[in-house]
């Protein structure tokens, strides 16, 4: 997945030299028409533009980089048109990439606090330097400190980058800037047709795929983006739910262009316990649902076949679901409250049940592995009840609380509670301990849904 900000980190303080840019100066064209920075023209390393796209949730916020690599231009051109290089050379380059300034963009009367909201704790007030308003457009100029080369960087990139740096306000002002290219938003509003397959090579005609829907929300994806596997489950809950709204979800696997793609992505779809279509690539992909390259990307479009809403370029997690299901019932109409607590219960109710294969492994003929409800709560925390069989409170019982990468553990107090006040995620529950005369495996897994609810384990006596 995208970060929810792919901002990049700029120099700021480095002991700056007696050297200044006063070279002759070329310009680095942007992708809108007209419009470029302008640099100088005889540096020693390689200097050039890169235009990340929108990487605003809520709001679009555009996203321009001016980087500096210390290395020759045509070494840097070779290492990147080299097919196969050697990873000890991409290393190296990759530490000799640096971006000397971030250009951060806005429409329509967007302001400073536009790109602060967007961007949360990834930027201070104080990184912004300068700001020019050009057409629909305000650009705003931000340098963010970060580290400096490594030692056996030499000293004159070094000089240069400091340089740079220096001279980012001149450059800034100096430049051609206009209105931002966006090639997803300029889809909006226009008509896409074409034939393809299913992944199992039935045929498929827009005209009947979107036909059959008020609205369709497009997932391209591919085989190698693993944020795209990991939404998925999420996006099978969100395809159930529009069901009652009249629209669906359709994936497109990008990369699906060989049968071995295919292959692999239908082994992907059904791991993940997908059922919503899934298409072939049709001719023409990229220039019907532009990307730029990142994945997942998503359109949504009405029965007309005509690209409606919001398209975006960014999984499903925790930072970014409110922004999603936002865009996703705008596009459909829906009651954006009605239709994620729909969700949630959906997916509640595929991962708060713990499987009677996973039960016989786990607890064989153990008995402690029946007996358990979830319910969601208003309390603001997530609460773990362990009981008896006639639902009398175990206290001093171990609760192992888990997200994918880090486990919280209590004791359930005197009424048999262990609270966890974690914002409303993803989180697995074990039992590690109970006192004597009770039956547990800390092999059983119990999944909790994104939002905070009470999970009431029932412990069998030996």
């Amino acid at each position: 997945m995208r970060r929810k900000a792919a901002f990049v980190t700029v120099l700021s303080s480095v002991m700056m030299t007696a050297f200044l840019i006063s070279a002759q100066a070329k310009e680095l064209p942007l992708l809108q028409d007209g419009t470029s920075l302008t640099v100088p023209d005889d540096l020693n390393g390689y200097v050039f533009v890169q235009e990340l796209g929108n990487i605003g949730l809520l709001n679009p916020v555009y996203e321009t980089d001016l980087l500096y690599v210390a290395m020759p231009e045509e070494d840097y051109r070779a290492l990147t048109e080299d097919e196969n290089p050697a990873e000890e050379e991409m290393e190296d380059c990759e530490k000799r990439t640096r971006a000397v300034f971030t250009i951060l963009s806005v429409k329509d009367g967007g302001d400073l606090n536009t790109v602060l909201d967007e961007l949360g704790d990834e930027a201070k007030e104080e990184y912004f330097v300068g700001s020019r308003t050009t057409g629909d457009f305000t650009h705003f100029l931000c340098m963010m400190p970060v580290e400096e080369y490594p030692e056996d960087v030499e000293d004159v990139y070094r000089e240069e980058l400091a340089s740079l740096s220096e001279e980012a306000t001149d450059i800034f002002e100096n430049s051609s800037l206009g209105d931002i290219y966006d090639p997803q938003f300029l889809k909006v509003g226009e008509k896409v047709s074409f034939e393809t397959t299913d992944l199992d090579g039935n045929p498929v005609s827009s005209g009947e795929l979107f036909g059959s829907h008020k609205v369709t929300m497009v997932n391209l994806w591919t085989t190698w983006c693993g944020f795209c596997r990991e939404e998925m489950s999420e996006l099978e809950a969100i395809n159930s739910v529009l069901a009652d709204y009249d629209a669906a979800v359709v994936g497109i696997l990008a990369d699906g262009t060989s049968d071995e793609k295919v292959a692999e992505g239908k082994a992907i779809l059904e791991e993940k316990g997908v059922t919503y279509t899934n298409l072939v690539p049709p001719e023409g992909l990229e220039s019907m649902f532009p990307t730029r390259g990142g994945f997942p990307t998503n359109y949504f479009v009405n029965e007309e076949g005509e690209i409606v809403g919001t398209p975006y370029s960014f999984a499903i997690v925790d930072e970014s679901r409110e922004a999603v299901y936002k865009m996703i019932t705008d596009a459909a109409g829906v009651d954006y409250e009605e239709f994620r607590k729909a969700v949630e219960n959906t997916l509640y109710a595929e991962e708060g049940e713990v499987s009677d294969t996973e039960a016989e492994a786990a607890g064989g003929e153990d008995d402690s592995a029946e007996g358990f409800t979830v319910e969601a709560n208003d309390a603001g925390v997530y609460r773990i009840f362990i009981v008896d069989e006639d639902g009398k409170a175990i206290p001093e019982a171990t609760v192992q609380f888990c997200t994918d990468t880090q486990c919280m553990m209590k004791e359930t107090d005197e009424d048999g509670m262990a609270s966890f006040d974690n914002k409303p995620g993803a989180y697995t529950v074990h039992v590690l301990e109970a006192p004597d005369g009770y039956l547990y495996d800390d092999g059983i897994e119990y999944s909790l849904p994104a939002q905070w609810s009470d999970l009431t384990i029932m412990l069998g006596h030996e």
